[in-house]
């Protein structure tokens, strides 16, 4: 598979589609951190905007922001025009309840798809909604789904397919998900390529509501390790994913963090 992420990902495909914002909807507070609005929301009211999405026929897609992911707005301003048109943009990293707390703004918890998975699973199963997933290998995906199905028996998981796939297979993927229909679709295929396929894509597949999901299913299917509880309740799941991964997060986190910071403190005291 080749992970080449564009400048402009909708250059040469229809536009991503503009929804009406949920927080204003819900007069849900927000945080802005370096150009993008965040929902000031907990992990229950991010669940029943879920809901309310779903009850009420909205279509697009829920952003989750950390601190490698506003690095990346930066470089890519289509990865800044994705979270600001989504229906939330929720708070997925430590880093940026930081930075919203310098800018004198408060957003409640962070809330990590690994956990709120489970919530939007029981949604799912109590209201007989259908999932679909994309993303990682199939083998790890297969697991993901086992998973799953042992503690929600009822789930109705449509279909999965592994995200590791060419440009050119991605009409026949879209073809896929349109047949089934899902009203939820969860896409991991890493950060920001998975952004960049569902604005090219989204509206093509048919699906109702889309996640961006990064590793979840490898965490689902315990092939990554999760932190220690209280390391992510303390903010330091980064830690924890580069002592256990240095190879792969030295430059995002020991790099990306300081720049991070050094961007927050400069919009917030050198552009007033």
């Amino acid at each position: 598979m080749k992970r080449f992420v564009s400048q402009d990902p909708i250059k040469s495909s229809a536009a991503a589609p503009l929804q009406e914002n949920l927080s204003h909807r819900l007069s849900l507070a927000s945080a802005n951190v370096l150009g993008v609005s965040v929902s000031a929301v907990t992990r229950k009211q991010l669940t029943d905007s879920l809901a309310y999405a779903l009850d009420n026929h909205y279509t697009g897609w829920f952003g989750s922001l950390n601190a490698h992911a506003a690095n990346l707005t930066c470089r890519y301003s289509w990865l800044k025009d994705f979270f600001n048109h989504s229906l939330i943009c929720y708070s997925e990293g430590a880093g940026i309840l930081l930075a919203a707390w310098i800018n004198g703004q408060r957003i409640p918890e962070r809330i990590a798809l690994a956990d709120w998975i489970l919530d939007i699973c029981a949604l799912a199963e109590r209201t007989h909604r259908r999932l679909y997933f994309l993303g990682t290998k199939q083998t790890t995906l297969e697991k993901a789904v086992e998973c799953l199905k042992r503690r929600f028996p009822s789930l109705d998981i449509v279909g999965y397919r592994n995200g590791f796939f060419e440009e050119t297979e991605s009409a026949e993927i879209i073809e896929n998900i349109r047949k089934v229909r899902p009203h939820i679709l969860i896409i991991g295929r890493g950060m920001p390529l998975q952004e960049q396929w569902l604005m090219r894509y989204f509206d093509k597949t048919g699906a109702q509501i889309a996640l961006d999901a990064g590793a979840l299913f490898d965490y689902l299917a315990g092939e990554k390790r999760r932190c220690p509880a209280w390391m992510g309740r303390w903010g330091f799941e980064w830690l924890f994913r580069l002592l256990t991964e240095p190879h792969k997060y030295w430059k995002r986190y020991l790099i990306g963090n300081p720049l991070f910071l050094l961007r927050i403190f400069k919009a917030r005291f050198l552009k007033r």
